[in-house]
């Protein structure tokens, strides 16, 4: 079978923080399931940093093994988050190609993945040119941005729109507004499609994944329940804060002083995709207001 070529034209960036032994295992196993993609050729751009410097030797010993021209590998001496790296390769990158896809760093894909994805946004580019995206995964609750092929005009322009806010970019679940921007994405007539097989493969078991740690955490610190506030508030889950207020006996002005960007974030998310709440969560029937969130029912 012929070898589709999509050097130049697509490409997949791969965030990482190596923080844990064994990550680097992990990697491997997604860089290999993203060489080994049957019937395409592709670029790949790993941006990666390190906890100590231990894990950045056992990363160096380990990518010196690896064959394959088209792996780019950025290496940065200081912590980036996984938006952070993100940023840096959409603005090194993400110009070059007309079409982006994403791979979190425990995470795989299916082995035809790449083409089958392609060749069907090709087919509904060809019925609408306005499609921006296409996804595999259709429960929106559960879609990451991770999950999607994107038109590379999409992930440009939401690093322009977040640019002043940089600092809220600083912290683990950042990505989120990635996620919720990509669903709610639409440049006045754009829309997207699905591919109703999942292809990507969601590593839920990894008990080191961020992920893992928001769906298990029992809130027992202030860091914990300032992480999970923060990531509440970049998906309009007002009346989730109201649960962990209440779970943890916090009022209104302890919840303000835990997370004082509060107001900032939500004017982030205004920017972003105020006109969607209806793509969100379980706040759809909630008008989406800064006064929602300073009147919810906290403990007083």
């Amino acid at each position: 079978m012929s070898i589709t070529n999509l050097n130049g034209e697509l490409c997949i960036f791969i965030p990482s923080h190596i923080r844990y032994d064994n990550q680097i295992n992990f990697l491997d196993r997604c860089l290999k399931s993203l060489i080994n993609q049957k019937n395409v050729t592709f670029d790949i751009y790993l941006s990666i940093s390190f906890k100590n410097y231990k894990f950045k030797l056992d990363f160096d010993n380990y990518y010196k093994y690896i064959n394959y021209p088209n792996l780019n590998i950025n290496i940065h001496n200081e912590r980036l988050y996984q938006i952070e790296h993100l940023k840096y390769l959409s603005n090194k990158f993400a110009h070059k190609y007309k079409y982006i896809m994403f791979c979190d760093d425990d995470d795989t894909y299916n082995e035809y993945r790449v083409i089958i994805m392609y060749t069907m946004l090709l087919q509904g580019l060809n019925i609408n040119p306005n499609i921006y995206a296409i996804t595999d995964v259709n429960n929106i609750a559960l879609r990451e941005y991770w999950q999607y092929l994107i038109k590379s005009e999409v992930i440009i322009k939401f690093f322009e729109k977040t640019n002043k806010f940089n600092h809220l970019l600083k912290n683990k679940v950042a990505d989120t507004y990635l996620a919720m921007y990509l669903h709610a994405y639409n440049d006045n007539s754009g829309t997207y499609i699905l591919y109703t097989k999942q292809l990507y493969n969601y590593d839920i078991t990894n008990i080191n994944s961020v992920c893992h740690k928001i769906n298990s955490t029992v809130n027992t610190n202030l860091k914990s329940i300032r992480g999970l506030i923060i990531y509440y508030l970049m998906r309009k889950f007002y009346r989730s804060i109201s649960e962990v207020a209440k779970k943890n006996n916090l009022t209104k002005k302890q919840i303000d002083m835990l997370v004082p960007e509060k107001k900032q974030i939500i004017e982030l998310t205004k920017i972003l995709y105020n006109n969607h709440s209806e793509l969100l969560n379980d706040d759809v029937d909630i008008e989406f207001n800064e006064k929602y969130v300073d009147n919810c029912k906290l403990h007083s």
